[in-house]
């Protein structure tokens, strides 16, 4: 624990949705380490359309709190994650921002002053993630993510992280829409580090995974090349089966005695699709360099400016 509370300001975006029955004692733990370590801060709650009584959980425990603030976001419809906490941080003033994107009791809210600590190291983003991963999908997808992304940190199951108010500019300055914000944080260009502790963060609320998995395929397509480099090797499989299909056509003609029509109806079908997979795959290379335009495109990326003379 910190011995001398914090001066800088700190926000806490909490993702919220359908947590009633572990949100009271999660609040509890939270406002307890803030309190504790930090002079001044908010605590900005993401209502996500929930179902169940979490906001008036929320509205029941902020009436006993005695120092900071805590402010409640209600999403007209479910959004799911990202959008959810794309709204909470447009909220946020403090010079750091704690990000929770899952509630439980065994997320380690604890660490908070430790990845706080650690970003005051020179560390721009800290995360909080478990040291192992047992759900297969997930590893499925950060493999892929990984193997096939260009950014320089790889990304993983997190249970929350802290976030500088230079990061969150360089971030919001790189694209107006956050669509996956752990792919963005990893392409900001500044230091990342992560602490792993061994107790798995709370499982996802089965009512968001229809959400989750299209943010997953969304990510694919817009962070890394996996899409882009199945669609040419399914082009070039085609177009090359369309080779096989003209040449055995001109083969069966001069060999053999064909059905009348049929060499010439092949030709034109071999052909055509040919040229049909061409114009999809140039469409499609198109399609990824708008991508990288539009939404990757960046002047340049800086880690740190340091002034070497006085």
């Amino acid at each position: 624990m910190i011995t001398n509370k914090e001066s800088n300001f700190v926000s806490v975006v909490v993702y919220v949705y359908n947590n009633a029955p572990e949100l009271s004692t999660f609040m509890q733990r939270l406002y307890k380490q803030l309190d504790d370590n930090f002079n001044k801060y908010e605590i900005i709650c993401v209502n996500d359309d929930s179902t169940d009584n979490s906001t008036q959980v929320l509205t029941e425990f902020s009436k006993n709190i005695k120092h900071g603030t805590i402010s409640l976001i209600n999403m007209s419809f479910h959004q799911g994650l990202e959008a959810s906490m794309n709204a909470g941080m447009d909220l946020t003033i403090g010079d750091f921002v704690f990000e929770f994107d899952y509630i439980g009791d065994n997320t380690p809210v604890e660490k908070m002053c430790d990845i706080y600590q650690h970003s005051l190291k020179g560390y721009d983003i800290v995360s909080a993630a478990p040291r192992k991963n047992t759900k297969l999908l997930h590893r499925i997808f950060y493999y892929l993510f990984n193997r096939f992304s260009y950014l320089h940190y790889q990304v993983k199951t997190e249970t929350f992280r802290v976030i500088s108010r230079r990061a969150i500019n360089r971030c919001q300055s790189l694209s107006k829409f956050i669509p996956y914000r752990k792919a963005v944080y990893a392409d900001s260009g500044l230091k990342s580090d992560t602490i792993y502790y061994e107790d798995l963060p709370a499982p996802n609320n089965k009512e968001n995974q229809g959400k989750m998995f299209n943010t997953a395929i969304d990510s694919l397509i817009l962070f890394t090349s996996i899409a882009n480099k199945c669609t040419i090797a399914l082009t070039l499989f085609f177009m090359f089966t369309c080779m096989l299909a003209f040449i055995y056509t001109v083969y069966v003609y001069i060999i053999g005695k064909p059905v009348v029509g049929w060499t010439t109806t092949m030709l034109f079908l071999s052909f055509g699709f040919f040229n049909i997979f061409f114009v999809l795959g140039m469409i499609m290379k198109y399609q990824a360099v708008l991508i990288s335009i539009v939404f990757k495109n960046k002047p340049y990326v800086t880690q740190s400016i340091e002034k070497l003379t006085k």
